[in-house]
């Protein structure tokens, strides 16, 4: 019988991924309010510390063998971290910033093992460069409603790979889940691919 991935996350982006892949994963609640207002902050040192502060907050007696996962998203540039919008006239100074310029995307991903207390801790950093954004597309994406619940306000997967003229690093990154990253931890806390797969 498969083992099992507790995802300490609501992020649809993420449990389609894990749904595409056919792993056996269990979606469980946390209590963890993501909130920073201090803009200088170091994102990595952030985006790392949200991750770990949403697994150890998980309200759940896991059951079996497994791994417990949570993950956290950051768009930045330069010391500016852009979160996400709470309006569209934010979400229309995110687009205006990211326009014809370059960004970086970092995910980091906390893990650990449900049998024993081995945990690992990982990040990945895209740069992802944006073309013109004209006022009437801008207006139409914003309009859509896409960038709502969205760090950065966009999905590189939905409406708004209209703007990204091309990434450096992971795509899956930028979506909010490095496959590729999480895979290799998985090896790191002893497990593979094949241990989490439904039978098909």
């Amino acid at each position: 019988m498969a083992k099992k991935i507790y995802l300490a996350s609501s992020s649809p982006r993420r449990i389609e991924i894990l749904r595409e892949l056919k792993l056996n994963f269990e979606v469980v609640p946390y209590n963890f309010r993501e909130e920073f207002t201090n803009k200088a902050e170091d994102p990595i040192f952030l985006a790392c510390s949200l991750a770990q502060r949403k697994l150890k907050s998980v309200l759940f007696e896991f059951e079996g063998e497994g791994i417990a996962v949570s993950a956290d998203t950051i768009v930045y540039q330069g010391n500016r971290i852009f979160g996400k919008p709470s309006s569209e006239e934010e979400t229309r100074e995110f687009l205006r910033f990211f326009s014809e310029n370059t960004h970086r995307v970092i995910t980091a991903i906390s893990m650990k093992r449900t049998d024993n207390s081995k945990e690992f801790l990982s990040y990945s950093i895209t740069k992802v460069k944006f073309s013109n954004i004209d006022d009437n597309i801008m207006e139409w994406y914003i309009k859509s409603g896409e960038w709502r619940d969205k760090a950065g306000g966009y999905g590189i997967q939905g409406k708004a790979s209209l703007f990204i003229e091309g990434i450096e690093g992971c795509f899956y990154n930028v979506v909010g889940f490095p496959i590729n990253l999480f895979f290799k931890m998985m090896k790191n806390l002893g497990y593979s691919f094949f241990d989490f797969k439904k039978e098909e």
